[in-house]
This record gives C-alpha cells, sequence and structure tokens, in this order.
C-alpha cells in the first residue's frame, strides 16, 4: 500500500543515522517526489544515492520500504526524488504486545504536561486542555515517565508519534487525543511492554 499524496512520512538516512520527516508531493510510475527534510540540520547530509528507510502510517497500521535518492526536482517547490518500491516490497510493521491497559502516567510535550489515559507499545491515548493547538496528522514529540514494574523508580521514554483521534469532551474543556507511534526505540518499546503486561496482571487479581 502506497503513502498517499501530502501523507506524512518517517525518513530514516542509514548512512549517519539519522532521522526527520517530510511530505509526499506526488507519485510517479518509477519514483516518488517528497518536501525536503523538515529539519534543517540533516538536509545537508542527503546526498544523491544515499539509502533511506520511509515509514509511514495509514488507518493505524505502519508500513515502511527501502529507498534510495536519486536526485532533486528544481520546480517553483524544490523537491527530494527518491525511487518507488514495487508494491511487494513495502512492509507492514508488526508491533508486539499491542494490548491496551489503563494507565494514567505523565507526559510531557515541549512545556505542556498531560495525563495518559491508556497505554500499549504502538500508542497512546491522553487527555489535556482543549487549547493544545494539536490535529489530526500532526507529529508530536514527547516524553512518556513509565514507572518500573518491581522497582520504586520511573523511566523517562523519549518518542515521536502521529495524532490519529481527537475528541473533544465539552463538559470539561478537554480533549481526548489518540497517538500512534512512529520513532520508539526498541528498548524503550520492550519497557512499555513489560509495564502493559505488570498492569494487566494487576488487572486479573482486582
Amino acid at each position: 500500500m502506497y503513502p498517499k499524496i501530502s501523507q506524512n512520512i518517517h525518513i530514516e538516512l542509514k548512512k549517519v543515522d539519522m532521522t526527520c520527516n517530510s511530505i509526499v508531493a506526488e507519485i510517479r510510475e518509477n519514483e516518488i517526489l517528497i518536501a525536503f527534510p523538515m529539519f534543517r540540520t540533516i538536509t545537508g547530509h542527503i546526498l544523491e544515492g544515499d539509502k533511506l528507510e520511509i515509514s509511514y502510517l495509514i488507518n493505524e497500521n505502519k508500513y515502511k520500504f527501502e529507498s534510495q535518492v536519486i536526485g532533486k526536482n528544481n520546480g517553483d517547490v524544490p523537491l527530494l526524488r527518491i525511487t518507488k518500491p514495487n508494491e511487494n516490497e513495502i512492509v507492514r510493521v508488526q508491533r508486539r504486545g499491542n494490548f491496551r491497559v489503563k494507565a494514567n502516567l505523565p507526559l510531557i510535550m515541549n512545556e505542556t504536561t498531560a495525563t495518559t489515559l491508556d497505554l500499549s507499545a504502538g500508542g497512546l491515548l491522553f487527555t489535556c486542555k482543549s487549547d493544545i493547538g494539536l490535529q489530526e496528522g500532526s507529529e508530536i514529540a514527547g516524553t512518556l515517565i513509565v514507572p518500573s514494574p518491581h522497582h520504586n523508580d520511573s523511566t523517562p521514554i523519549n518518542f515521536i508519534g502521529q495524532v490519529i483521534r481527537i475528541q473533544s469532551n465539552k463538559e470539561e474543556g478537554r480533549k481526548n487525543i489518540a497517538v500512534q507511534f512512529t520513532k520508539l526505540d526498541q528498548k524503550d518499546e520492550m519497557k512499555i511492554i513489560q509495564y502493559c503486561n505488570f498492569k494487566q496482571r494487576q488487572n486479573r487479581f482486582k
């Protein structure tokens, strides 16, 4: 399943282990045109021939494929040209432990603090004030504070995600926002899975 026009995508530049985000501008027969990455610090590192890993979300499912920079398109809006994979080369990412548990954990985004309502290895749902300024499709970077199941301490987990659903609670003047993780370190994913397993065991004995 190819990404859509105007789809937010996540780019991993393998040669320097850097990541950034972009948007699909056009899909052609043999190539995909994307906007130049949003992080200026990475722009100078992207050269013709560089290998990339592209990932994106469709209907809460994550897909990825290998690609390569093949040049630039110098129109009114400069675009980056990357190779288009065959459809059978696009892989759906299977996530482990994606069952959700109810969890009220601190979530920090820039200078805003919110509280999660539930959590899984694939994403989270949090509640916040209505004026936070997020929209569906927005990218979000945050730090989740996850308690250690067997110790009296907590671990800060950094992530990048995409807002996939926003529900308003007019009575309380708040919003419930669902986020799908798009960038999460594997060791942090395991910590979330361990915490979810711990919470699930707790719930069984209540």
